[in-house]
């Protein structure tokens, strides 16, 4: 009913409630009616049916009652047996004739008394005939059709065989086809006392005189009757001329018990079918009457109901065709006219008629009333408009004043910061460098806020585009950690990242804007936290074709936000609570032009938080991925089957650390205090093998870290084995400490995987002891065994020059790094290299087109140039020999493969590089 309400219009809703009232009941109480009809007439027809083929099933077994007692009354004469026993010698003679006239007169008697019988054989088994019947000729006998009602009739259950149809084995009577019945004739072998066949008397019973009878028989129009032998051949069929043929067992297959009825189709016609078997004979009678024929009762109700429905449907149309003139047409035209005003060709001086009483008068002086009120609300849009036009050319002036002034600022700010910074570096007293500290602290806070405001302003006027570029991810994000963490450790808050190993870490995309969404993050999150920890997490989110979902987090344990103010801090110059503006400071534009930066980004940013435990602020962002790029790790070790023992006091930290050393196949214990250090080396389930590294947070208490790391030295344990973990303020009294204790290896917090991987994998290299397999893929302290090089590291990412320069360096050789393309041919131009490994992938000029310029402009030797990469695919190496490169080293680097190229370098010019340095 509410699809009907919602979807139609008035005049066919009216039609449809009518249909629904008035014609629905009607036809379902008709087809109700003339299924019922249907059914009564069913099982009328089928009693009636069943009870009709009853009675000629007793008249049919009474017929057949008589011819049974004929034949027991013949089969039971003396003279019948001893005729079928004489001797087959005594044929021909006088004996014979005798024989046969008094077998004559016997069975002439017998005939008589039966209107309906065409003739009674008898057949010895010595091959003596007697016939009476209705030809004298009984001379040619059909042998065939007598052998196998012979056969039939010795192998019959019963004494009698109701065979049924059958040619008569009188060749010569005018009786082709005729009811047989057979009995086989016994007698008891006075030896033997066993029954032994003598012969066989035949009825055959006149057809028709069968079918007169049965013709007779009223089914009704189109109705008939078939009676089937035991052998399921038509013994009666209305057309004469399909007696004696055979019946399709696939309808007597769907018989059930002697009697009952069934629908099915005759020669695709529905048929009612009745049926009942004789168990005197196993003979069927069947009635067929055609449904149709039944349902004419039936059909006249249905007739009438169509027609009933019909005259209801015209008047339904009719009275639809009303409503459409009298309701339909007035508020069709009130559309009509609401149309026109939406698309603004409105005749403003147009009125409706309003002399009519009923709802459409009333609607229709409604709508003059609205329509002069939506003059009046036309006029002041018009005023409305002209106040818009003016505002807006004053937001376009307020624009330009803006961007002016931000040039007018900015120009003397970098003055002031860049001379304080000057003066900073001065000898100053203690109060002077107060006051300029002080200074540069305001100027970067008012250098920030005109950034933001012109970030708003551009993001406003949708003038701000995303720059599509190249970056590490990995790369970006310890940098900015880097300059975030002295402010944190200041604070006493701890400040750490962590990294997904599945995130990939060469993406296309805008650093810049994400750097600046996470610097607003981070930032508001240590500035609203006191105490505890402030942790970045980036995971993985979803996959598709060369684009990465990236899921960031930034979770801390501040003052937290009340719920209903969760909404209001994305707005611009919003804060949780105006308090906080005071204590903390802020404009309030760093959030919003975060949600905003988030959007252009195809992602979205929400927080979860609680006041008083913390706030965790997530954002999504998408990115563009080359496939053919993986993260690059200049160290090919893997620290499987190793054991560490990591000593971290914050446990986000420790369980950071421990997921990344499992992640590189090492095994990890994870401790929070110095006591904890010295009882796991000591402990039951401590490794057989003991802990390969010892990483010591410089922050540990109970004892502290240097007494801890004494106590281990005291204790016989390798101190370049321990990894000393110090904060971002690391002072030169770390340092002095640290190599007092004969701690030698110190990585600075916050710190990523392959920074981690870098210094254990510098610390295991000094240590012949580990297991070869280890040891293989560590850099070797062995010595140089070839002459030193001068070579050229062309490399964008910051962790792989400073692994491959160490590499390198140990080696013997120099190296000079570039950290692009055009600075690779700048430098290449002004020194003399011994040989140039190439990244591929560089910003603002890739190494393949670099290698193109170098190898256009060089005159005299020919440098080798080898292609150091993360691409591996299939035709990377083409592209490589194509641009004029001698080699192709792929990510992460193989050392021996690396000494092994260098050592082919400073023997050769490089004009033929080996074919296994192109694999």
């Amino acid at each position: 009913m509410k699809f009907i309400t919602q979807r139609f219009k008035i005049a066919t809703k009216l039609s449809l409630y009518v249909l629904l009232i008035g014609i629905i009941p009607l036809i379902v109480f008709s087809w109700i009616s003339y299924d019922n009809a249907q059914q009564v007439i069913v099982r009328q027809v089928s009693q009636n049916s069943q009870e009709l083929l009853k009675q000629q099933k007793r008249y049919l077994e009474l017929i057949l009652t008589n011819l049974e007692s004929l034949i027991t009354n013949i089969t039971s004469l003396d003279d019948v047996q001893a005729a079928l026993q004489a001797d087959a010698d005594t044929q021909g003679t006088y004996a014979e004739l005798a024989t046969k006239a008094k077998i004559g007169y016997i069975l002439s008697g017998y005939i008589l008394s039966l209107q309906d019988l065409i003739s009674i054989d008898l057949f010895s088994v010595e091959g003596a005939h007697y016939h009476v019947g209705d030809t004298l000729d009984f001379s040619e006998v059909d042998e065939e059709t007598l052998d196998r009602l012979f056969s039939a009739a010795l192998d019959a259950e019963n004494d009698v065989l109701w065979s049924g149809i059958e040619p008569n084995v009188n060749a010569n009577s005018t009786h082709h086809q005729v009811i047989t019945i057979a009995r086989m004739i016994r007698n008891i072998d006075g030896e033997n006392l066993e029954e032994r066949p003598i012969g066989m008397l035949l009825i055959n019973y006149s057809i028709e005189s069968f079918y007169d009878t049965f013709a007779q028989v009223e089914l009704g129009d189109d109705a008939y009757m078939m009676v089937l032998d035991a052998n399921r051949r038509l013994v009666y069929h209305p057309d004469r001329s399909k007696i004696g043929s055979s019946v399709s067992n696939a309808l007597l297959a769907r018989f059930e018990g002697d009697s009952g009825t069934l629908r099915t189709r005759i020669e695709g016609e529905p048929m009612f079918i009745a049926y009942d078997r004789s168990a005197l004979s196993d003979w069927y009678l069947i009635s067929f009457i055609p449904e149709r024929s039944l349902m004419r009762e039936a059909n006249r109700i249905r007739n009438f109901a169509s027609l009933t429905v019909t005259i209801f449907l015209v008047f339904v149309l009719w009275l639809a065709l009303t409503m459409t003139r009298d309701i339909a047409q007035p508020i069709n035209r009130i559309t009509e006219h609401f149309k026109q005003i939406q698309q603004g060709h409105t005749d403003w001086g147009m009125r409706l008629p309003e002399e009519r009483t009923d709802e459409i008068g009333e609607l229709n002086r409604w709508f003059n009333n609205f329509l002069d009120s939506l003059i009046a609300k036309r006029q002041a849009e018009e005023a409305l408009m002209r106040a818009k036009e003016q505002a807006e050319a004053a937001s376009r002036a307020k624009g330009l004043f803006l961007a002016n002034m931000s040039h007018e600022i900015r120009t003397p700010m970098n003055g002031i910061i860049g001379m304080t910074e000057l003066a900073l570096d001065t000898e100053l007293t203690n109060q002077q460098r107060d006051f300029l500290g002080t200074i540069k602290t305001s100027a970067h806070s008012l250098l920030t806020l005109i950034n933001d405001i012109l970030d708003l302003s551009k993001i406003e006027s949708g003038k701000l585009e995303l720059i599509e570029e190249s970056f590490h991810l990995r790369e970006m994000i310890g940098l900015l950690m880097k300059s975030l963490a002295l402010g944190a450790y200041a604070k006493n808050v701890e400040i750490l990242f962590f990294i997904d190993p599945d995130v990939p870490d060469a993406l296309i995309g805008d650093s810049g804007r994400l750097r600046q969404i996470l610097i607003n993050l981070m930032g508001n999150a240590l500035k609203f936290t006191e105490s505890g920890e402030v942790v970045l997490r980036v995971r993985k989110e979803t996959t598709a074709a060369r684009c990465q979902r990236l899921h960031f987090s930034v979770t801390d344990t501040g003052i937290g936000i009340a719920p209903e103010k969760q909404d209001v801090i994305f707005e611009m110059f919003s804060q949780a609570d105006v308090s906080t503006t005071r204590r903390y400071g802020g404009s309030g534009l760093g959030l919003t032009i975060s949600a905003r930066l988030v959007e252009l980004m195809h992602g979205r940013i929400w927080v979860e938080s609680e006041v008083g435990n913390g706030s965790v602020f997530q954002f999504t962002a998408e990115f563009g991925c080359n496939e053919d790029v993986t993260l690059a790790d200049p160290i090919s070790t893997s620290f499987a089957c190793l054991h560490f023992l990591v000593a971290e006091h914050n446990r986000t930290q420790g369980a950071f650390v421990a997921q990344m050393l499992t992640h590189l196949g090492a095994e990890c214990c994870v401790v929070e205090h110095g006591e904890d250090v010295l009882n796991a080396l000591s402990a039951a389930d401590a490794p057989a093998d003991g802990y390969r590294v010892i990483l010591l947070d410089a922050g540990l208490s109970g004892p502290d870290s240097y007494v801890t790391a004494q106590k281990l030295r005291e204790k016989g344990f390798d101190p370049e084995r321990i990894v000393m973990m110090l904060k971002a303020e690391r002072s030169n009294e770390w340092e002095k400490r640290c190599s007092d204790l004969g701690v030698r290896h110190t990585i600075t917090k916050p710190f990523d995987d392959a920074s981690l991987r870098a210094v254990i994998a510098d610390c295991l290299a000094e240590h012949p002891k580990l297991p070869a397999d280890v040891k293989a893929g560590l850099p070797s302290d062995e010595p140089p065994t070839q002459r030193p090089l001068a070579i050229l590291l062309a490399e964008d990412n910051t962790t792989n020059q400073k692994v491959a320069t160490l590499l390198l360096q140990r080696q013997g050789h120099n190296v000079r790094v570039a950290r692009n393309g055009i600075e690779a041919v700048a430098l290449w131009q002004q020194e003399d290299f011994d040989v140039i490994l190439m990244d591929v992938q560089m910003p603002e000029l890739d190494g393949l087109e670099a290698t193109t310029q170098i190898r256009a402009t060089e005159n005299g030797k020919h440098i080798p140039i080898i292609a150091l990469t993360a691409h591996a695919m299939k035709g990377d190496s083409d592209r490589c020999m194509a641009a004029g490169m001698n080699g192709y080293i792929s990510k992460p680097l193989q050392f021996d493969k690396l000494i092994e190229v260098l050592a082919w370098a400073s023997e050769e010019d490089g004009s033929a590089m080996k074919a296994e340095f192109w694999t």
